[in-house]
This record gives structure tokens, sequence and C-alpha cells, in this order.
């Protein structure tokens, strides 16, 4: 048996303490997806898994390395990331920018998501640089 989803999953969430995902495991494990498709090729590890949606429950088919793990949970964030911002930025289209500044909530949390997601995008950067380039013998 390989490594149990659920190291992923603890990575994933501690990285975003003031979320509580608490009955949210099909979004995570969407994002999960979503992030190993992104990490595929940065890895030797065979990132395929199995996911018991009854039990909610999984394992790799293989033992994955902790470097994986922290860079599938990276990405995971990121993808939690992406469509919060994206949600802010059309409320800020729509109302336009004075109008969207004005409503500190608003401002805030903008502002906040913004910079988180640049702040892990460069997180990913500097991680990958510490993974070998597999791409040619894939």
């Amino acid at each position: 048996m390989g490594t149990d989803l659920q190291e992923v999953i603890d990575s994933f969430v501690i990285k975003l303490p003031f979320i509580n995902f608490q009955g949210q495991e099909s979004k995570i494990i969407q994002f999960m997806k979503t992030a190993i498709a992104k990490c595929y090729r940065h890895t030797y590890d065979n990132l395929e898994f199995v996911y018991v949606e009854e039990l909610e429950e999984g394992n790799f088919l293989n033992v994955i390395s902790q470097s994986s793990i922290e860079l599938i949970s990276m990405y995971m964030v990121k993808e939690y990331l992406v469509p919060t911002l994206s949600i802010l930025s059309k409320r800020r289209q729509y109302l336009g920018t004075q109008a969207f500044n004005k409503i500190p909530s608003y401002k805030e949390q903008y502002d906040m998501m913004k910079q988180s997601l640049e702040y892990w995008s460069e997180e990913i950067e500097k991680f990958l640089m510490e993974f070998p380039d597999y791409s040619d013998e894939r």
C-alpha cells in the first residue's frame, strides 16, 4: 500500500489555517486532482491514487516522497486561491475600482488573496528549482 492521501491533505490544510475545510472532502480531492496534473512532470513518483468516496479515504498506489507531498499541497493552495480571487476580481470589475475600494471587507479580502496567490506562486517557483528536470525522461 502506498502513501495515505491524508498526508497530502494535512499538508494542504496546515497551509491555510484560517479556513475551515470540515465537510468539504470532495472539494479537497478536486484540488488534489488538479494539483497532481500540474506537478506530474516534476517528480519521478507515481502519483496515481485510489479514493473511496463513501469512506472518505484513499491511498497513492506507491509511496511518494515528502518533496512530492509538499509540491502537491502547494499547488492545492494555489488552486484554492485562484477561484476566490477570480470572484473578487469580477466583483471589483462590476462595481468599479473606486466603489469596490470603499467596501473595506472586499478590499481587504481582495488584497489578502492577491498577496497570498503571489506568495504561493513564488514559493512554488522556488521549490521547483530544487527538482531536477525530468521532462526528457518521461
